[in-house]
């Protein structure tokens, strides 16, 4: 089960919206959705994995926060009805209750992310876009400035999966928030 913001950080928009377009986001909403979905893990005694998924379709220009909650890739998983009861309960929840959090951007890892999970189940971070990776092949500062901007209720800082980004992008990320004046927490 996963959840994640919409929005396409590359020059491609295969699945919705447009190119290098991101959705506004409510990070909270985000932090609410994945512990919801992780005490359904545990109350419905649900045998999947619970995470967060970097920013990687869209629409991205609805003007409002769109937020994915999903279960499984195959339809043995989308028509569990313990997975659906779960999965519609975090909605509701990401809805009605929103968690506080220190709203953050994340960067680096895979598709999957992992230690940006920890980030918010283990350290209080209220997560909005998380580029992976393969963002920076296609680098785009612009961006990058975008998804501060777009994430409500204002944001000045970046988790960096620190070994999910190789060297040299990393330091030209470094470079770019630091000149954004953004905090750099290193995971």
């Amino acid at each position: 089960m996963t959840t994640h913001w919409t929005g396409n950080t590359t020059a491609r928009a295969d699945f919705g919206g447009k190119p290098k377009s991101l959705s506004p986001t409510d990070p909270r909403r985000l932090r609410t959705a994945l512990l919801a979905l992780d005490s359904a893990r545990e109350t419905r005694s649900l045998n999947y994995a619970v995470t967060l998924e970097a920013t990687h379709h869209g629409p991205t220009e609805l003007g409002i926060p769109t937020l994915f909650v999903e279960i499984g890739s195959t339809e043995k998983e989308w028509n569990d009805a313990e997975a659906g009861a779960a999965a519609s309960a975090a909605i509701w929840k990401a809805a009605t209750d929103p968690a506080n959090g220190k709203a953050a951007v994340g960067f680096g890892g895979g598709h999957y992310c992992n230690k940006h999970c920890t980030a918010i189940r283990e350290d209080g971070y209220a997560l909005s876009h998380v580029f992976s990776k393969y963002f920076f092949e296609d680098y785009d500062r612009a961006l990058v400035g975008m998804a501060f901007d777009k994430t409500l209720g204002g944001c000045r800082t970046a988790i960096l999966d620190w070994k999910g980004i190789r060297g040299s992008d990393r330091s030209v990320l470094l470079d770019d928030l630091k000149q954004m004046n953004v905090e750099i927490v290193r995971v």
